[in-house]
Order: structure tokens, then sequence, then C-alpha cells
């Protein structure tokens, strides 16, 4: 009935940036515990700093677990962007990391002699970013089809997703901003 799509996945350090950024920090939340984490010491540093006139070392008790809540937090979230900034410069976008193919049956990725076949139903989701599509076979596992694969592909390729994947499995953030953008002006 349609035509498949074909790319090769090119992913340069912008791609992998935005990508492990979305990933982890906004579809995976991992920012919440960090501030939960940070949250409960700071509540527990103010119980001890209002002991200060009591106990003797409630000053120091309270600054120490001020410390532990602020600087632990504030160390996890350092650690993962450096990665991903020491991850990103590695990626030149020169090689194909993959090829991806889309058709009526679902996604095909081919990487030497490995070959994946997942059906639409199969696929847990998609989402559309400004700089690629990223499919996700499972929650811990995507496919990223970048821009540099072209804008007509990119499109055609999120068209097809749109007609065959399940409408909750389908997140556009992309044009959500766009769309933001066009009503703020």
């Amino acid at each position: 009935m349609g035509e498949g799509i074909s790319a090769d996945a090119v992913i340069d350090g912008k791609t992998f940036t935005e990508y492990a950024l979305f990933d982890v920090m906004g579809r995976q939340k991992r920012w919440i515990r960090p501030l939960l984490f940070a949250a409960i010491f700071s509540f527990f540093s103010l119980v001890a700093f209002s002991r200060r006139g009591t106990d003797e070392q409630a000053a120091l008790l309270g600054w120490v677990l001020l410390a532990v809540g602020l600087l632990l937090p504030l160390v996890y979230l350092l650690s993962f962007f450096l990665s991903v900034r020491q991850k990103s410069r590695t990626m030149d976008g020169t090689e194909p990391a993959y090829t991806l193919e889309l058709g009526e049956k679902g996604l095909t990725v081919r990487k030497e002699e490995q070959v994946l076949h997942f059906s639409w139903k199969e696929l847990y989701a998609a989402h559309r970013l400004k700089n690629s599509i990223c499919l996700y076979a499972d929650a811990r596992h995507a496919f990223l089809l970048p821009q540099s694969c072209g804008a007509k592909t990119c499109r055609a390729a999120w068209d097809m997703i749109v007609k065959n994947l399940d409408p909750e499995k389908q997140r556009d953030h992309h044009n959500k901003r766009n769309r933001k953008d066009r009503a703020q002006q």
C-alpha cells in the first residue's frame, strides 16, 4: 500500500545530547529523586537549626545535613551532565550507528549482520523532538531517527508513525513547542 522509509541513523553530539536530556530528565523524570533527597535533608537541617538553643551540636548537625542534602544531588546531576557532554563529544556524526526501515508492518533496525524487527503494536512509544524521532522498542531502549536524514524523510517517518502507531504511544514534543511559540506571538 504505502512505500517504506529507509534511513541511516547518523547521530551527532547535538542530537545525542537532546535525546539524553529528554529521556533521562524529561521522560524518566530522574530529577525528582535528587530534588526529594535535597528537600528531605533540608527539612531535617531546619529541624536541627531550630534546636540550636537547646542542643549544643544542633547547628553543626544542621550544617552537615544541609551540605549533604544539597551537595549529593548536585554531584549526581553534575556527573550526569558531564557524562552526556563527554559522550556527545565522541559522536561526530560521520558514521551511521544503524539503519532504520519503517514500513506498513513496523520498524526494522539493521546494524551490520544484526536485524531486529518490531511490529507497530510491539513498539513501546515514539517521541518527536527538535533534532530526532525517538522510537522506543521498550521503556529503556530507543532508536533515533535524526534530522540529519533530511527533513522530508523525518516528516514522512513521523506521518507513518502517526498513521500506524497507537495514538497513546505518540508524543510530538517539537510541534507542541512550535504551537506555544505561535500562540505567544
